[in-house]
């Protein structure tokens, strides 16, 4: 069977499809594996397949996405009669900024030791998406009143830009305040469970009391994730540029027949079985000298009261 692709249409007059959305400022926050990068994952391949452009400060690998090989959509516009498709070049939409080196997409870009540098780039873009992991790179809270117009800028002009922008952080007061104090939403991540499936939970916040978010309050909207292989796979949490150990793990390993596994097993049942059967028996032994030991003083004091009655008996005139 002939494979079907249907016919092209001119993209040039469906822009508005895939327009970008007005801008905003969001935080990712919590505890170290609460799951903020692996919800900041999944939420760039959501954006992604939604046809947005993407720029992330971590590596992420994914796949073109194309609305003829989802069961879903072939179902439901069957169903709707509906006969367009789509193709999102996934790949060609997102841009990885490595801060280390100062490069996009494998080009230098901007001088990673100037962070005045970093930000003017970040400036520059408009209609995408923007994750920035270990945000305190670029809106310290150490720079207090010091923050630049550009940093003022970058976090504050967002919307007429068609620019969203994520911050990802452990805690909120960990960037400056004024990039605070106009967060549109605060996602806390929680760890919910590992088994059967990892499990994370995104609560929405979007008020502050004092300096930090207002958690005091019922969260606005829950979002959770599942744990998907696909997503952990795309990603590394741990990427800072070429990393490689420098130690070396010591280790043994040994290859076990099935007779040998059985064997095994029945070594351990044995072993567990000796070590119960000693343990009862110096129970028993405790329990049997402490028996003895009380039969014994209770005689003793029976003897004694009965010596004490003869003794008396004996005094007696009659």
């Amino acid at each position: 069977m002939n494979e079907l692709q249907g016919k092209p249409v001119d993209v040039s007059l469906l822009n508005d499809v895939f327009q970008a959305q007005e801008g905003e400022l969001n935080f990712y926050y919590g505890m170290i594996g609460s799951g903020k990068t692996y919800g900041a994952t999944a939420d760039a391949w959501e954006a992604l397949r939604r046809g947005e452009v993407v720029y992330t400060t971590w590596p992420i690998k994914v796949n073109d996405y194309d609305d003829r090989n989802e069961w879903f959509y072939i179902i439901k516009n069957l169903l709707l009669f509906r006969k367009r498709y789509y193709k999102i070049p996934m790949q060609k939409n997102l841009h990885y900024i490595d801060v280390e080196k100062g490069q996009v997409d494998g080009e230098f870009t901007f001088d990673p030791k100037r962070p005045k540098a970093y930000i003017d780039f970040l400036n520059t873009l408009n209609h995408c998406t923007i994750f920035i992991d270990e945000a305190w790179r670029v809106i310290d809270s150490y720079q207090g009143t010091n923050f630049s117009l550009d940093g003022r800028n970058l976090v504050l002009v967002t919307r007429h830009k068609f620019r969203t922008i994520n911050l990802i952080a452990q805690r909120p007061t960990s960037v400056q305040v004024t990039a605070r104090a106009n967060m549109n939403r605060f996602y806390k991540f929680v760890k919910l469970g590992t088994w059967p499936w990892i499990r994370f939970a995104r609560y929405e916040f979007q008020e502050m009391a004092g300096e930090t978010v207002d958690e005091s309050q019922e969260p606005i909207s829950i979002k959770t994730y599942w744990g998907k292989s696909k997503i952990f796979d795309s990603y590394n949490s741990y990427y800072y540029g070429d990393l490689y150990p420098v130690h070396e793990v010591q280790f043994e390993a040994y290859d076990f027949t099935t007779k040998e596994r059985f064997q095994l097993l029945w070594k351990k049942l044995s072993e567990t079985y000796t070590k119960f059967r000693e343990k009862t028996l110096d129970m028993f032994d405790s329990l049997y000298a402490f028996l003895s030991k009380t039969k014994r003083t209770r005689s003793q004091k029976i003897l004694s009261e009965i010596t004490e009655r003869t003794s008396i008996d004996n005094d007696l005139p009659f």
